[in-house]
């Protein structure tokens, strides 16, 4: 479960980041 929650919670920090710099977009 713990595992889950901290694949979860890394994937959504990624999809923050990713959406917060549309630079490496580019």
């Amino acid at each position: 479960m713990d595992d889950s929650v901290n694949n979860v919670a890394q994937a959504i920090a990624t999809a923050l980041n990713w959406s917060s710099t549309p630079d490496a977009r580019q």
